[in-house]
């Protein structure tokens, strides 16, 4: 009640719907540079990737939500807007909208040789790319990526990601890392691998690092809340 100072809470049963299809068009395209460029110890050339997709009604939830009549105790007259986790406990007609995604990429490839390391066995596989995401009703209060991160999407997400993994030891001692940078979000996350393949062809221990900082409540690395994990497992191929 109003003036009252009691606390009070919303209890509310939610059914998760994970019945969706997604109606996508992509194309990719692919163009070795070697034509144009070769550098490097071995006279190596990167190579360009283009890739672009359009997603038609992704569905969103709403960050503002008008519950309407008889839900969370408001009666028929209220005109009162709800946000944040009282958003997604209404009716899906309400909660949820639908909007396009244009998303758009640029990547290149590249085997890099080390400069004077003549005793290197294989290139270190390098890979650099560039996105674009545009979803065209952000301006309708979209969540991010609802219920798990309370930031509203914006019309144009861009990050680049890149990627390096370096074989030695006769390919059994395998380094690998990713970083993720989130331009729009200001977010960080990186990934290294160490993967040891001494044990024959079925047993894969690996030792991994990630690390994560951004805004907070901002996906994707703003979820982590600006946290590092290390995770030592053993994989059994067959």
């Amino acid at each position: 009640p109003g003036g009252s100072g009691v606390a009070c809470s919303v209890v509310a049963g939610i059914e998760l719907d994970y019945d969706y299809r997604q109606m996508l068009l992509g194309v990719t395209f692919t163009r070795d540079l070697s034509d144009f460029m070769s550098f490097g110890r071995k006279n190596s050339s990167p190579s360009l990737r283009l890739e672009m997709s359009h997603e038609f009604d992704h569905p969103f939830n709403r960050s503002v939500v008008n519950p309407g009549a008889n839900e969370l105790g408001y009666d028929a007259s209220a005109k009162v807007n709800e946000s944040g986790s009282g958003a997604l406990a209404v009716i899906p007609s309400r909660a949820i909208t639908k909007s396009d995604i244009t998303s758009t990429m640029i990547g290149f490839d590249f085997p890099f040789w080390v400069p004077g390391w003549e005793s290197q066995e294989k290139s270190i596989f390098t890979s650099f790319q560039l996105f674009d995401i545009y979803t065209h009703d952000a301006d309708k209060g979209l969540l991010a990526q609802a219920p798990f991160a309370f930031a509203k999407v914006a019309d144009h997400q861009n990050y680049s990601t890149f990627l390096w993994s370096m074989p030695l030891d006769s390919q059994r001692l395998i380094l690998e890392g990713f970083v993720l940078r989130d331009f729009t979000n200001e977010g960080l996350v990186y990934r290294q691998r160490i993967d040891f393949n001494y044990f024959g062809d079925s047993w894969r221990p690996r030792i991994e690092w990630m690390h994560f900082s951004g805004k907070k409540e901002s996906a994707p690395a703003g979820m982590f809340n600006n946290s590092d994990f290390v995770e030592l497992s053993l994989t059994y191929q067959f």
